[in-house]
């Protein structure tokens, strides 16, 4: 195994384990004897995007290369879909459970249309960002209903990914799509600061009218912001290591064994 190999397959180790951890740690209520108790509460509040991230990595590293081109490749997608919708609808009724658990309902309802959308190997960057765009206007007309209220992680993360994979980072599903590091630079900046100018408006300066309800509404989407700078981190670190998909890997020699027998 090369080196760059190792290292890739320890980062997405380490990756797994610690947002695994993280997230378990807060369902099953013991991240105060992990953390101190102020950072605890600040970490447990971002379940969603752990867990998001934990099965995106997942499916963008491993699942998604094996089944490019492969018969099995739509019929898997749309059950990996499936599933994570009927969980989500199963969470979503479930009034009398813990809400720790019940919380990751807006993730799964995220995730069952997310696979389906980053499966493709040819992207389609007009289609996924005129969604977003959609999205987006949806949600500027719906702020005061009571489903897209209820709905905030799941609309913000739909309208942010296609910037994210189609736009700012396309090596996050293509590894050697070119990176444009100076706009890439303004959205790590943008996702970074754009949670904490939210948080200063709502609860520092307590803003009201029009101003007051989008930025009330927008301390909502602060998991789908953390969820894509999990992806950039990640898939920027394994760029570097230059290690490749583990995945994509297995696809190379299993080809190779067919052309070799």
């Amino acid at each position: 195994m090369r080196n760059g190999t190792r290292l890739t397959v320890g980062l997405a180790v380490v990756f797994h384990a610690v947002l695994l951890l993280t997230l378990a740690s807060v369902l099953f209520q013991f991240l105060d004897s992990l953390l101190p108790k102020g950072l605890a509460k600040q970490v447990s509040h971002n379940t969603e995007a752990y867990f998001s991230a934990v099965v995106l990595v997942a499916w963008i590293q491993s699942v998604r290369p094996r089944l490019h081109g492969s018969r099995a490749e739509w019929p898997v997608t749309a059950a990996a879909a499936a599933v994570c919708l009927a969980v989500a609808l199963v969470f979503y009724n479930a009034t009398s459970w813990p809400t720790r658990f019940t919380t990751l309902n807006e993730a799964l309802f995220a995730l069952a249309v997310l696979i389906p959308i980053v499966q493709p190997r040819t992207r389609r960057p007009a289609l996924t960002l005129g969604m977003a765009g959609a999205l987006f206007a949806v949600t500027l007309v719906g702020s005061r209903n009571a489903f897209i209220v209820d709905m905030a992680e799941t609309l913000a993360v739909l309208i942010l990914a296609p910037l994210a994979l189609d736009l700012f980072d396309r090596r996050v599903l293509t590894a050697d799509a070119p990176v444009r590091r100076a706009p890439l630079a303004c959205w790590i900046a943008f996702l970074i600061a754009m949670p904490l100018v939210l948080h200063m408006v709502t609860y520092q300066v307590g803003a009201t009218g029009v101003l007051g309800e989008a930025s009330r509404y927008g301390v909502r989407f602060y998991e789908a912001f953390i969820l894509m700078l999990l992806l950039h981190a990640y898939f920027g670190v394994q760029h570097l290591l230059g290690g490749g998909r583990v995945g994509e890997r297995v696809v190379r020699r299993r080809t190779a064994e067919r052309s070799a027998a």
